[in-house]
């Protein structure tokens, strides 16, 4: 037996106290509705409310349907983050419980920062996860999800189990295509020259003329590389399930036409939108703007929110990130566009204003203002620290609170967050 084994088994059989007994379900609390992001091993995903979970299935409410999803069928990372929701996080006992699962999962950094939680919980627990983290890395199995490392002499060092996006299957693959085709065959009734041009990663549909496919192709690609750059992806992979499609009306009555008779709803007065279905399957649709800077604007806006939904998972990011993010990508892409100076704008109203903008921190609907002042906390969080930034970004993807992940990134509250944008609103930088 390990040295200090029988002090180690003790402590584990404590913490596993923490989890059900096999088959013996929890049930969540009414007071405490708790969603469940659930991300299969087939690259399939399953969202709703958690009714029941124990160390065999999660029950779930999707719509009218009560799913049991066995444990064996999702994504360790999933496993881990949903029951992090519910189980008890003041108890030492339940971080060393966590821990344990995500080292035997292949998600070593998940679990150092719940054993150092346990450890400064209970200062006692110290030799024994460090004789838990000596005895286990070698034995740990892989994620079955993720690829074999190379092997043979060269080889380059295993990637971390952990996806950067959501997997997808070749069956969802084909789907996605033929799905997408139907549609530009339901427009071409009303608009004519709708034609597709393909690049890298996108399916353009577009009414435009064909001087104007390489500048809409070109700048497609330029946001892809660069959303790929911010998070570490190496730009050749697709983290799309397949072609992004994009539809690009030229005239407003079509656009109105795609919303009324291909989809049966969208936005018809808008300048354009992406719509992200609960299967996982996404487009935008963009119709005439003023200008061609506007046009690019929203487009790279709407294309943002449409990377980060397959970014690590599909659970939301928090308002103000999710659109200062996207505000923050278009300024930088799109030379002399509004969103470049929406986050000056609003510093120089909030000197002259004064007061608080804690309610961005909320889940409310923002306006021109909000949306200046989430771009100007984007850049200031990347200008501080931009590999912070993803970890930042990673965590709350795998379902973090806003303020947890913040401080676990940054070593920030949302106060202090709010302290140095005043600093440096108020310094002009």
């Amino acid at each position: 037996m390990l040295r200090g084994g029988k002090a180690i088994l003790a402590t584990l059989l404590a913490a596993l106290a923490a989890w059900p007994a096999p088959g013996a379900a929890q049930t969540t609390g009414p007071a405490k509705t708790v969603r469940a992001y659930l991300l299969l091993r087939d690259g399939g995903q399953v969202q709703g409310v958690l009714l029941e979970w124990s160390d065999a299935q999660f029950v779930v409410q999707v719509g009218r349907e009560r799913r049991e999803v066995p444990i064996e069928q999702v994504q360790p990372v999933s496993v881990y983050m949903t029951r992090r929701k519910v189980m008890d996080l003041s108890r030492a006992e339940t971080h060393l419980a966590l821990g344990r699962y995500c080292l035997e999962n292949a998600l070593p950094d998940h679990a150092r920062r719940e054993f150092d939680q346990a450890v400064r919980l209970d200062a006692s627990l110290a030799k024994q996860v460090e004789e838990l983290l000596a005895s286990t890395p070698a034995s740990a199995p892989r994620d079955s999800t993720a690829a074999p490392a190379p092997t043979g002499k060269g080889a380059a060092s295993p990637a971390p189990a952990t996806r950067k996006y959501i997997p997808v299957t070749e069956a969802q693959i084909a789907a996605n295509h033929k799905l997408v085709e139907g549609m530009a065959e339901k427009a071409r009734a009303f608009a004519r020259n709708l034609h597709r041009v393909e690049t890298d990663h996108f399916l353009i549909y577009s009414t435009w003329g064909p001087s104007d496919d390489k500048p809409l192709m070109e700048t497609c690609e330029k946001m892809y590389a660069g959303l790929c750059r911010q998070f570490d992806i190496p730009v050749k992979e697709n983290i799309w399930a397949g072609k992004y499609p994009i539809f690009v009306f030229q005239e407003p009555e079509q656009f109105r036409r795609w919303c009324d008779e291909v989809v049966q709803g969208g936005v018809p007065d808008a300048a354009g939108y992406c719509c992200q279905r609960s299967d996982g399957f996404s487009y935008i649709v963009m119709n005439r703007s003023p200008t061609k800077e506007a046009f690019y604007e929203l487009l790279i806006h709407e294309a943002t929110h449409a990377f980060m939904a397959r970014y690590v998972s599909n659970v939301a990011l928090p308002r103000w990130l999710n659109e200062g993010l996207a505000d923050y990508m278009a300024g930088e892409l799109v030379p002399g566009c509004s969103a470049g100076k929406r986050h000056v704008r609003a510093a120089k109203e909030a000197r002259k204003l004064g007061g608080s903008i804690a309610r961005i921190f909320q889940e409310v609907q923002l306006d021109v203002f909000d949306y200046g002042v989430a771009q100007g906390l984007v850049r200031l969080l990347i200008a501080r620290d931009r590999a912070a930034f993803v970890r930042l970004v990673t965590r709350l993807k795998e379902g973090a609170a806003s303020e947890e992940a913040l401080k676990e990134t940054y070593k920030l509250t949302h106060e202090q967050l709010e302290q140095l944008w005043w600093r440096a609103v108020r310094s002009g930088s």
